[in-house]
């Protein structure tokens, strides 16, 4: 696997409490790649990600758009899951949880086309957190019980 998926749910997924879903303030890692793109797509990813990390999220935008275009001219399906990934984020970031929904569901279908199945935890827990932020609680619960199952058929402990 090229990426580092750190996201892990226990930031997710806080518990049940009396039948609702407690959900605790989202700090969603990134997904790093692990250098396999062109040095150039590498460069653009990079300089997303440390915008995204000095709260910069318009720049981390633009560079993360390049290196998704340079992914997907590379053919590298990981680094556009994760460069789509880390696009919802900024976008969750600035409050525009639309918008950051479309660019986790083109992820999460990258991780699915792959038969990928530990790679739909991350996507589906910011699914469900930007579901969360919209109001759209049925649908943030599908998501956050999709990136659970994912992380328990993992074996992950600590994710759950």
């Amino acid at each position: 696997m090229k990426s580092l998926r750190t996201g892990k749910l226990g930031w997710i997924l806080s518990g049940l409490v009396l039948g609702s879903l407690t959900i605790a303030p989202p700090t969603p890692a990134l997904s790093i790649p692990i250098q396999a793109g062109s040095p150039a797509t590498e460069q653009h990813f990079q300089r997303g990600v440390e915008a995204y990390n000095s709260s910069d999220y318009s720049a981390a935008i633009a560079a993360w758009e390049k290196a998704l275009a340079g992914f997907r001219a590379e053919d590298d399906r990981e680094g556009e899951t994760d460069a789509l990934n880390n696009l919802g984020l900024a976008y969750s970031a600035l409050g525009q949880y639309q918008r950051a929904v479309g660019f986790y569901e083109q992820a999460l279908a990258l991780v699915r086309a792959a038969g990928d199945r530990g790679g739909e935890a991350s996507p589906g827990g910011n699914l469900g957190i930007a579901y969360y932020a919209l109001g759209d609680y049925p649908m943030a619960i599908v998501f956050h019980l999709l990136a659970l199952e994912v992380a328990r058929l993992g074996g992950d402990r600590r994710s759950v």
